[in-house]
């Protein structure tokens, strides 16, 4: 936990003069117990809260550090920057200081800023993103404006400002490059934190998808050119949270496929060192050991010797590493080379030929291990010492092995911080429940011969009881390929019969699964060692998973004390994308640690599994609800329509239903089987890019493994039971609100002017105040009453006219089912709208006033209500009717070909569908059949003489199929 004392200053010289976003979003500036506050006087500053203060306008200020600038995300704020800011000034303020040569090396304290976007749903409206890019370019002109001219202690003055972007205010940190407004150089170094880079988390916007694609476009081509344009010094780490996030899908945090290695990489926050957890979306803002190895990478990358207050790209990147994967974080003794004589000194020669652990020792002892001859031959060694100046323990490797003068150093030797695993460890942090476990330390190298002629001898220095407990220290010489295992296996055989390993007693065991690379599944794996429990051995199992699409490893300790087995699961490529591997290496790389002075040998299994498995599943495909329940909304209208082309009654909604679903479901579910076994056969065999040409990686669920064949049919099917569930709800509040209904006939309808006098109000409504999807709303509304009405009226008439309400209020039925499953398209932009007047902000996004968006809908509700049923008969009879079902087929097709990938396109496709009927509706008026005369007289007939002999065949087969 991060304890802080935060204090937010307003800046409110940034007006309406600096933004035309003034009156919408908000400036302010971070300080904390080691920070130097503004020192401005009292009547320069206001108290407007608790902890918050206005700068006021007149008041000449000016900050003494390095600008940072904070971009929250999606309903995010602006407080959220105070673990990450609190954590880097901490480190500054404590930990610099006692580094020689900090102040000479360019080294400044932060100057956090962060921005106050008014919590908006920038993930729902693409318009908000782009607000905010061109408010964060204003913002960082204003920020280095404050700067004086002079710079501070001898520093030039800032020409650029780190962006820390949460979620999608990571979006909007790349999006700025984009804009008009952006000062070039303004920007070289951005971290991300949860951010979906790869794909928006939902795309019911076609403007996010749009940003997305141009974003996408712009980074890759500007990372490919010789001079990398804009991007050439800007570096880009994306942060992960992993499993824990279920808001964002932790795969889309990959950017390998847009940045090169050299400007930046995506990394998880279990590969942090010392963290080494998952994070949820919001947790990973404070999560201690996260903020803190951010807050010391930003503090470490900035050099105020040069203009734009980082170091040059290559360090820069070199420090993000260092600080952010483990693995990259080189721990060495205090002295680096030094002579060493054993004269006078106690001391004993070992020779090590397979493992040495240290022994017990009262006084000050140097252990001197004689390495063996083998040239090939990996050194390993684990301790629980820090192996830092002040430990009690040091290791060195010496050149000499006599007694007389030795030179020893640590070249050669790297530790690397892995979580320490004793019987109390249950997570990679903690030791019992508040106390803190040492962690360990470990290298593993290579011995080769010209090792050798350097070094011949491993030397631990025990300082003795005096320096601290005694501990443990291993060293492990293994044999060329002794601590490897490569194992063939496919996703098949793991989910049929497991995997079972018997793995000898060393200190680590490397197993290569190069076929686990499908990150939709998740494993178990169990371990078991009889015989070495207790304190028989120094330290309990520990496991490492590696996966090598991005950098991300996972600690697990004392894997023994968990019968329940411990859960693997990766990230790894996004379905529509191509792979963009991070590594040449495929696959899962465990890593099991144990200790080797027991004989007993370890046994590990593992599973498939299949719960954890469904639930990754759902979480990539979380927008399949929106997709396929439209499929079988459509289905099922299809059918109605085709008994009712026919000659029969409108069959009502749910009997369809029940009705398809004893066949024609079962049918497409096989459909979209054999679409998703093809896809992924294609993708196997596609050498030379047919699939991407085609675009049928887009095609539904996108290209995967053959073992996911079944994902496609199974969404359906649930799709089904949610469809069905549905229609039993907005059954029962029609039925419930007719029965509080009076009896009696339907109310009498309006004119036609003055049905035309409310369409046209409410289009001008739309036009001036609301958004459309508001009416939208109002209008399913207005139809789920209307149903009521006509289902009261329908139960007391008695009369042939019954048939006819029963058909209507069926049809009605229909309509209001196919609305609600484009709810989904309007909730998010009314959340929008509300937002913004919730926030006094009136200024409305063109989009969301387009009268053609929601004009066919407003028009067919009130036809329905007015008693309009979609017409059996018209001049085209049996031309339209086949028309509409081939209008339905097609709007399947589009579905299953790119529906998943392109959501807001159900809305499109259904707004064209309604213009149809609407086109059928008006050949049934005065003014329809006029023209329909017209076009029979002066078209059709002429059609009819030019080709006689084709029209009159296709009449009698009309004729034919009706009798």
């Amino acid at each position: 936990m991060t304890y802080m004392q935060p204090t937010y200053y307003r800046l409110l010289a940034f007006d309406a003069n600096q933004t035309q976003y003034a009156a919408k979003y908000g400036l302010m500036f971070y300080r904390d117990e080691h920070d130097p506050h503004p020192r401005l006087a009292q009547s320069n500053l206001r108290h407007i809260g608790e902890r918050d203060w206005a700068i006021e306008k007149e008041a000449k200020w000016h900050p003494t550090g390095v600008p940072v600038l904070f971009i929250p995300g999606n309903a995010g704020s602006a407080r959220q920057v105070r673990s990450i800011a609190k954590e880097a000034s901490t480190y500054y303020h404590e930990t610099v200081p006692r580094e020689q040569g900090t102040r000479d090396q360019g080294s400044r304290p932060l100057d956090f800023f962060t921005v106050d976007l008014n919590e908006e749903f920038s993930a729902f409206h693409g318009h908000l993103l782009l607000d905010q890019a061109q408010y964060i370019n204003q913002a960082i002109a204003f920020i280095l404006s404050l700067y004086p001219e002079s710079g501070q202690d001898g520093f030039p003055r800032p020409t650029s400002v780190v962006l820390v972007g949460h979620s999608m205010g990571g979006i909007v940190a790349r999006t700025i490059f984009l804009q008009n407004n952006y000062q070039q150089g303004s920007v070289n170094t951005i971290v991300t934190v949860a951010t979906p880079h790869m794909a928006a988390p939902i795309s019911l916007d076609s403007q996010v998808t749009t940003i997305y694609a141009r974003i996408e476009d712009f980074w890759r081509a500007s990372y490919q050119r010789t001079d990398r344009g804009l991007l050439k010094d800007v570096s880009l780490v994306s942060i992960m949270g992993g499993n824990l996030d279920i808001t964002v899908n932790s795969d889309s945090g990959n950017i390998q496929h847009i940045v090169p290695p050299s400007n930046g990489f995506s990394v998880f926050t279990s590969s942090i060192p010392h963290a080494w957890v998952g994070c949820d979306h919001l947790s990973i803002l404070w999560c201690n050991q996260v903020a803190k190895a951010i807050g010391k990478a930003m503090v470490e990358i900035i050099d105020a010797r040069l203009a734009g207050q980082v170091k040059q790209l290559d360090h820069r990147m070199s420090v993000f590493h260092k600080v952010l994967i483990t693995g990259s974080k080189i721990l060495r003794g205090a002295q680096a080379d030094r002579p060493l004589s054993l004269d006078g000194l106690r001391h004993s020669f070992v020779n090590l030929d397979e493992r040495w652990s240290l022994p017990s020792s009262n006084a000050e002892h140097y252990h001197v291990l004689e390495l063996s001859d083998s040239k090939q031959s990996t050194l390993q060694i684990l301790t629980d010492h820090s192996l830092e100046q002040g430990s009690r323990l040091e290791v060195l490797l010496c050149s000499q092995g006599t007694s007389e003068l030795m030179r020893c150093g640590q070249d050669g030797l790297s530790f690397v911080p892995t979580p320490a695993s004793t019987p109390s460890s249950s997570l990679p942090l903690f030791e019992g429940e508040y106390h803190t476990a040492k962690e360990f330390r470990f290298h593993q190298g290579a011995l080769t011969s010209g090792t050798k002629d350097i070094a011949q001898h491993l030397v631990v220095v025990d300082r003795g009881p005096q320096y601290g407990d005694q501990g443990f220290l291993q060293v492990q010489i293994q044999r060329e390929n002794s601590n490897s295992r490569f194992l063939q296996t496919t996703n098949t055989d793991l989910l049929l019969n497991g995997l079972r390993l018997t793995l000898e007693p060393q200190l680590s065991t490397v197993i290569e699964l190069p076929n686990m690379d499908n990150s939709l599944l998740a494993y178990n794996l169990k371990a078991s060692r009889p015989g070495c429990e207790g304190s028989r051995t120094h330290f309990t199992p520990f496991l490492r998973q590696s996966s090598w699409a991005m950098y991300e490893d996972k600690f697990s300790v004392n894997i023994l004390a968990k019968p329940e087995g411990i859960d693997l699961n990766f990230h790894g490529d996004l379905p529509y994308l191509a792979r963009a591997p991070l590594k040449n290496k495929k696959g899962v790389e465990l890593t099991p640690w144990m200790d080797p002075t027991c004989d007993s040998p370890m046994t590990v299994e593992l599973t498939v599994d299949k719960f954890g498995s469904v639930g990754k599943a759902v979480i990539r495909y979380r927008m399949a609800a929106i997709v396929f329940t439209f499929m079988v909304v459509l289905l099922t209208l299809r059918a109605q329509l085709q008994g009712w082309f026919k000659g029969e009654s409108f069959a009502s909604f749910g009997s369809t239903l029940v009705s398809l679903s004893k066949g024609t479901f079962w049918k497409f579910s096989g459909l979209l089987t054999g679409i998703s076994v093809l896809q992924t056969l294609l993708a196997t065999a596609d050498s030379d890019g047919v699939l991407r040409r085609w675009r049928l990686q887009d095609v539904l669920l996108g290209s995967n493994d053959l073992f996911f064949w079944f994902l496609a049919p199974v969404f359906f099917q649930l799709a089904v039971g949610i469809v069905a569930l549905v229609w039993v709800v907005l059954t029962g509040l029609v039925v419930s609100i007719s029965w509080t209904m009076r009896s009696g006939a339907l109310s009498r309808q309006w004119s036609p002017r003055n049905r035309t006098l409310s369409v046209v109000f409410l289009l001008s409504l739309i036009a001036l105040v609301v958004p459309h999807p508001f009416i939208f709303t109002g209008s399913l509304l207005t139809l789920i009453f209307s149903s009521a009405r006509v289902l009261s009226v329908a139960k007391r008439t008695e009369s042939k006219s019954s048939k006819e309400l029963w058909d209507r209020f069926h049809w009605m039925m229909t309509m209001v089912m196919v609305l609600f499953f484009l709810l989904p398209f309007a909730v998010p932009v009314l959340m929008v709208w509300i937002r913004n007047i919730a926030g006094r902000w009136f200024v409305s996004f063109p989009s969301d006033h387009r009268l053609v968006s929601i004009a066919p809908f407003l028009v067919l509700v009130e036809e329905l209500i007015h008693g309009a049923v979609v017409p059996r008969k018209t001049i085209f009879a049996r031309y339209s009717s086949k028309l509409t079902i081939w209008i339905l087929n097609g709007m399947l097709g589009y579905l299953i070909w790119s529906g998943m990938r392109f959501n807001w396109q159900i809305y499109g496709m259904t707004h064209s569908f309604v213009l149809w009927i609407l086109a059928l509706l008006f050949q049934q008026t005065r003014y329809g059949l006029q023209l329909s005369r017209q076009f029979e007289i002066y078209i059709w007939r002429p059609v009819q003489q030019y080709l006689p002999d084709v029209v009159s065949r296709n009449e009698r087969t009309e004729e034919s199929k009706q009798d």
